[in-house]
């Protein structure tokens, strides 16, 4: 199974169709599926101190996970239906700020380099689809907060730019292909450790899951989680 996917979809869903709105529709995809996850009864936006998900040595606070999801929420017009689920929505913010580290680690190693210059056109293209204000709006559908925007374009930008490295001129599903091992290689090397109240992380798939044994927390995450 690839990365931020479900079983039988497409390896690249959440981060290939980026260019005339599809970046949005990849990540609108993304957090369908996490919306699929059986969601813990009670479970409300982050109000403790500490990190929402821990990458190397890189955090997402609590604070700066309820920033992006009320980002997000106010994107929204106000006839919206709201983003969803609480903790299906802070998920899907974990694994996107998850995902551009381990992209970013990755474009490291390739000596791969998206310029500000570059994120600036991938949004103007967008913006000429949609309209500024209707980018937002589009973006925060997929929970998505418009200070997040910039960022999921140029994580996007290198991931192709990667996986052109890895098979140039190559079928985008063969480079897929050769991407979705390399990812779960780096997130492993980085090691990536998730506050429990939001779930945690499997290695495997890449991605934020339901605690099989809530007593199974190992104390060093804990430690960490508190730091």
């Amino acid at each position: 199974m690839g990365p931020w996917r479900a079983e039988g979809t497409d390896a690249g869903d959440c981060c290939r169709e980026v260019r005339v709105g599809e970046l949005v529709k990849s990540l609108s995809r993304l957090v369908a599926v996490v919306l699929a996850v059986i969601v813990v009864a009670g479970c409300s936006l982050t109000q403790e101190a500490g990190a929402a998900v821990i990458v190397g040595d890189q955090r997402l606070t609590t604070s700066d996970l309820a920033a992006e999801y009320q980002g997000a929420l106010d994107a929204l017009p106000e006839s919206s239906q709201g983003l969803g689920e609480p903790l299906a929505v802070n998920r899907a913010i974990i694994q996107s700020y998850v995902y551009s580290i381990v992209i970013d680690a990755l474009a490291v190693e390739y000596k791969v380099s998206i310029s500000d210059a570059q994120v600036a056109a991938e949004r103007a293209d967008l913006e000429k689809q949609y309209g500024k204000a209707g980018l937002l709006e589009v973006a925060a559908q997929g929970a998505i907060a418009p200070q997040a925007i910039d960022r999921q374009l140029r994580t996007s930008l290198t991931y192709r730019a990667i996986a052109d490295k890895l098979l140039p001129g190559g079928e985008v599903a063969d480079q897929d292909q050769l991407m979705g091992p390399k990812l779960v290689e780096v997130a492993g090397k980085l090691g990536i450790t998730v506050a429990p109240r939001f779930g945690e992380w499997d290695a495997t798939t890449i991605a934020v899951k339901d605690i099989e044994n809530g007593l199974s927390i190992p104390a060093s995450s804990l430690t960490a989680l508190q730091g």
